[in-house]
């Protein structure tokens, strides 16, 4: 698959196929110690499928960009585009509630 397909692909996956998807990635598996802030983050968004849902106290939005924030150091090609399409996602969900 390449690059285009690829981003298609994650353009139709919920959030936790997002994770699982970087769960997979030997990128993420080398690096989980170093990014042990965004690893809760990360299981908490194996139990979401969108981020209009909720992780006990906390939106499925604030969720994603808090693993966001803390998941600087995960790198390489997938991270980049697993990563592009959390923030794509959070900026149309944050333009919607800014709207409403």
């Amino acid at each position: 698959m390449d690059a285009k397909q690829f981003a298609q692909a994650l353009e139709a996956m919920n959030i936790r196929q997002l994770a699982l998807e970087i769960n997979y990635d030997p990128a993420w598996q080398q690096r989980q110690k170093a990014l042990y802030a965004a690893v809760p983050y990360f299981e908490a968004m194996m139990s979401l499928d969108s981020l209009d849902d909720r992780y006990i106290a906390d939106s499925g939005l604030s969720v994603v960009l808090y693993f966001l924030a803390n998941a600087q150091q995960y790198r390489g090609d997938k991270a980049r585009m697993i990563k592009a399409e959390l923030k794509r996602r959070c900026d149309v969900a944050s333009k919607k509630r800014r709207a409403a």
